[in-house]
């Protein structure tokens, strides 16, 4: 049976990453956080999320690390509570680095989010969804 789940990312260059998540209002859990890996805490459940520089991450997956920047093997959603917020996100994102490859619009019917990458190339979304209009246009 699964009790947890975190995800280990590479990154060139941890601090660069953790201020990256710091500016999305995640926290820094200061035990395992170092030079070579950070975790940082994401959402009410605390998820882990843990940048690992490049050659420490290919040693933990005994592979080459392919450079997220050619490729997107997977995109992580975070939500948020408004479209306020999803904004305010962005700000921070561009900010910190990041760069935003969809700008906050509201998606049809009941979305409202941005789409952004960061430093390494790993794809992020930050979407508020208003679920009482999904279930209005669910059937449409």
């Amino acid at each position: 049976m699964t009790h947890a789940i975190w995800m280990n990312l590479r990154a060139k260059n941890v601090a660069r990453s953790t201020a990256f998540f710091k500016s999305f209002g995640f926290s820094l859990h200061r035990f395992n956080s170092g030079e070579d890996t950070a975790r940082i805490r994401v959402g009410t459940k605390n998820i882990p999320v843990m940048p690992f520089k490049e050659n420490v991450c290919g040693q933990i997956v005994q592979q080459d690390i392919s450079p997220a920047i050619a490729i997107t093997g997977v995109m992580f959603s975070f939500d948020v509570e408004n479209g306020e917020e999803a904004d305010e996100m962005a700000t921070r994102v561009t900010a910190t680095g990041g760069a935003i490859f969809s700008r906050s619009a509201a998606a049809p019917h009941w979305t409202y989010g941005f789409g952004c990458s960061y430093l390494d190339g790993h794809r992020w979304n930050r979407l508020h969804m208003d679920r009482s209009k999904m279930l209005q246009t669910k059937g449409k």
